[in-house]
């Protein structure tokens, strides 16, 4: 049975994300948060909050995989703001 592996990696507060195409997103009350597998599974990344995913992209990962963008060709930044 796989295992999935949870850091928090951004404390709450107010994050600002600014994607390559110029869009930006300003999440309040959010933490940043990795996820990683026992079985080698590239990490994702999402903002949750009170534990709840908040998905507004499919392209946090850190890697290409099952055709999805790494987190570099996607974002310019990730700003946490307070």
């Amino acid at each position: 049975m796989e295992k999935h592996l949870k850091a928090v990696v951004g404390s709450i507060g107010t994050y600002q994300v600014i994607f390559k195409s110029g869009a930006t997103v300003i999440l309040e009350n959010v933490e940043l948060v990795q996820y990683g597998s026992s079985t080698g599974e590239p990490n994702s990344w999402v903002f949750e909050r009170n534990g709840r995913k908040i998905s507004y992209t499919p392209h946090f990962k850190a890697s290409a995989s099952n055709g999805e963008k790494p987190l570099d060709d996607v974002i310019d930044a990730i700003l946490h703001l307070k």
